[in-house]
């Protein structure tokens, strides 16, 4: 099977419930987002710009999927989740119109590399972060 390239970006993240972000530059490489459903919001900004003492989950990092994908694509995101969840990883998914993009728990993050390619996921990035800690 054809598997997509991942990339593990830089930095850390949080996913926030309930808050409400200023718009910031779109193309300076980090992952943002802003959802609202059901009555609900919630975000995912870099640590760094989540004040303390706001309700977030922090400590994620990114993986991306490289895109673009098709939209006719079956299982790609299955694919990726599977073995994640055989090693009990946890994820948290955004998809945006090109491609998937995963957070996972910095703590897991080793056994996240490590379960993706032995399933022969390519993974680029600075893996050796995740080994050091």
């Amino acid at each position: 099977m054809n598997r997509p390239r991942l990339v593990l970006e830089p930095g850390l993240y949080a996913v926030i419930h309930g808050a409400v972000f200023p718009s910031v530059d779109p193309l300076d490489g980090c992952l943002r987002a802003d959802l609202a459903a059901a009555g609900e919001q919630s975000a995912v900004r870099p640590e760094a710009e989540v004040p303390e003492g706001m309700a977030a989950e922090r400590g994620w990092r990114w993986l991306r999927v490289v895109g673009p994908l098709d939209f006719s694509a079956v299982g790609i995101l299955a694919g990726i989740a599977a073995p994640l969840a055989r090693e009990g990883v946890s994820i948290f998914v955004l998809s945006t119109y090109e491609t998937d993009h995963l957070l996972l728990r910095e703590a897991d993050l080793d056994r996240a590399v490590e379960a993706l390619q032995g399933e022969g996921y390519r993974i680029e990035g600075d893996l050796g972060l995740a080994r050091r800690r």
